[in-house]
């Protein structure tokens, strides 16, 4: 069934079905800064691609901080004057992220427009939970949503590189802007007549543990992003952030949620042992799922491919998405044992890393790259499912939120940050490394390297150069040569100690006793988010 009270009543099933997709669409799509688009707004703001990750990261954090608050929120507001008000804050968002050409006015419209769609993605999912899944079973109506949502997620990067390739960074946000518009005549034309509310509660909210929180995501994601580019603890700005804003912001976080009566964080939930194991699982999974980092790398560097070509891989995650979901559902329905299922998600990521360790080479097809990409998306799409499951196991309904709150946090804005730092740390350290010990071999009594300075010695000679050119031009060639080389050797060298770390964690997987919850319960989600 769909929730028909907050329809008109002349309004068909089908038509309800599909103004709840119109309203998705672009709420899945928007972002504050699209990656997809980073080497274009790069070279037309003249700023670093660290800047556009930072906004991009900001968008899930402000997701993240929205979600304890709409339970105040929902008390005196309906759910059409919750999305109208989000998607409109969007378009103006959009608007100001489009014609500004300042990072740090784009970072902050970001985080808000994380908070916005956070607002609309939750009113979302309460209009077609009871369509997806009428009995109210959370794992079924996960894999039926997940596979919408992630989609959408991958779309948005290859359109965005698209409409940046063809056309221009901005046309991204002008889109969004039209498709948000849609959205909102949409509801308008199929929802019920409400009143805005006369009060809005406002000062009921724990406004200064939304600012240590918000401090305390954006100061972690900061520190991440930029640490390489400013050299880490050399950098005051980075020094001061780790040993001073984080620790005193998260003590005071902390210490606000235990001693206040109404919290904005019910601490508490971190107690139940599948909530804390399941968030450490998660971290981890997405810090495999980040690898895609390596195939940046690999298709931009190595086979000297264009920015768009490497977005439409993502396109090849949505068929895993589709098979994973369908796997999933299969499994809730007959409810069998989580460890396995677990196992072949994690199975999964492990085995792309393993196909990848396999398929990089300087002379690589970009065709190989289907399979490890597909089960990325099958791994991706099987842990988001699960874990959304399992970790509200043990918690009572009023505390799903807050579950929620830690969940996004973690999944999208921590780790994703994290992971992406340790992965391009790594690759320039073990680069600079590689290409000392490749170039102490590239010398006159080397044949191989007399050979390939020959051959590109000649080669400047033909092209009309110079005899001093030419030795310059093969000097340069030799060197581009063994940066290319020194790069491939890193990537396979990370793409292995992912595929032994991710061998003994399945290990770990099957013995630990995920299987205390055989039979999952499934509470009502009005019950559990306010209704």
């Amino acid at each position: 069934m769909i929730n028909r009270h907050i329809f008109r009543k002349d309004i068909p099933r089908w038509l309800m079905l599909a103004v709840a997709y119109i309203i998705m669409a672009p709420v899945m799509l928007i972002n504050g800064a699209y990656t997809g688009s980073s080497v274009d707004i790069s070279s037309s703001l003249g700023v670093m691609s660290e800047d556009i990750n930072m906004a991009y990261f900001s968008t899930s954090a402000g997701m993240s901080i929205a979600y304890p608050l709409i339970i105040k929120l929902r008390k005196v507001v309906t759910q059409k004057v919750i999305i109208l008000w989000a998607l409109l804050m969007q378009v103006f968002l959009s608007l100001l992220c489009a014609e500004v050409n300042n990072m740090v006015i784009i970072t902050l419209c970001s985080f808000f427009i994380g908070f916005f769609k956070a607002l609309a993605l939750l009113e979302i999912i309460m209009i077609l939970m009871p369509m997806l899944s009428p009995d109210n079973h959370r794992g079924i109506f996960y894999s039926k949503f997940y596979p919408v949502t992630l989609g959408l997620s991958q779309l948005s990067m290859v359109l965005t590189s698209e409409l940046a390739y063809r056309y221009n960074w901005q046309y991204m946000y002008y889109f969004m802007i039209a498709l948000l518009l849609i959205a909102m005549i949409a509801v308008l034309l199929t929802f019920k007549y409400t009143e805005l509310p006369k009060k809005i509660p406002l000062k009921d909210a724990d406004w200064l543990s939304v600012f240590l929180c918000s401090i305390i995501y954006i100061s972690i994601i900061y520190v991440f992003t930029y640490g390489k580019t400013f050299d880490w603890f050399n950098s005051t700005s980075i020094f001061v952030c780790t040993f001073f804003i984080i620790p005193i912001a998260v003590i005071l976080f902390i210490k606000r949620q235990l001693i206040k009566e109404d919290s904005y964080i019910d601490l508490s939930i971190l107690k139940n042992t599948n909530t804390s194991v399941g968030y450490l699982v998660m971290f981890i999974c997405m810090f495999y799922v980040s690898a895609s980092v390596i195939v940046s790398s690999y298709v931009t560097s190595v086979l000297r491919l264009e920015s768009n070509r490497l977005y439409e891989l993502y396109i090849i995650t949505i068929p895993g998405f589709i098979l994973g979901a369908i796997i999933c559902w299969s499994w809730f329905k007959k409810e069998r044992r989580i460890n396995l299922i677990i196992f072949f998600g994690f199975l999964c990521l492990v085995s792309s890393c393993a196909i990848l360790y396999f398929t990089v080479s300087p002379k690589g097809q970009y065709s190989l790259l289907y399979i490890p990409m597909f089960l990325r998306g099958m791994g991706m799409i099987i842990t988001f499912v699960v874990f959304g499951v399992y970790v509200v196991q043990g918690l009572h309904p009023d505390k799903f939120i807050y579950n929620v709150f830690f969940l996004i946090g973690i999944r999208s804005a921590l780790s994703p940050a994290i992971s992406s730092s340790i992965y391009s740390n790594t690759i320039y350290r073990l680069q600079q490394q590689y290409v000392v010990k490749l170039s102490d071999s590239i010398n006159n009594t080397n044949p191989l390297a007399v050979e390939k300075y020959s051959q590109y010695y000649h080669s400047g000679l033909s092209k009309g150069f110079g005899v001093y050119e030419a030795q310059q031009y093969a000097l340069s060639s030799i060197n581009s040569l063994v940066q290319l080389q020194a790069l491939t050797l890193t990537l396979k060298t990370i793409l292995g100690w992912l595929t032994l770390l991710g061998i003994f964690i399945l290990l770990i997987v099957l013995i630990y006793p995920f299987n205390n919850h055989k039979k999952l319960k499934f509470i009502k989600w009005k019950k559990s988010m306010g209704y």
